[in-house]
């Protein structure tokens, strides 16, 4: 939890085209503070369509 603040403004910060946050939103929450959920709030959801065979 230590270097998790960082590890996230980092990918945040250097993320293109798309940046996959994974994780418990509480603890995300906790490691990047409000900033974080700010950012988090403003960012659209990725749902990826499945192709039929």
């Amino acid at each position: 939890m230590g270097r998790a603040a960082e590890q996230l403004y980092v990918g945040l910060s250097r993320a293109r085209s798309l940046l996959v946050v994974v994780g418990d939103s509480g603890l995300l929450e906790e490691a990047g503070g409000r900033e974080l959920k700010q950012a988090l709030s403003r960012t659209q959801a990725w749902e990826p369509v499945l192709k039929s065979e």
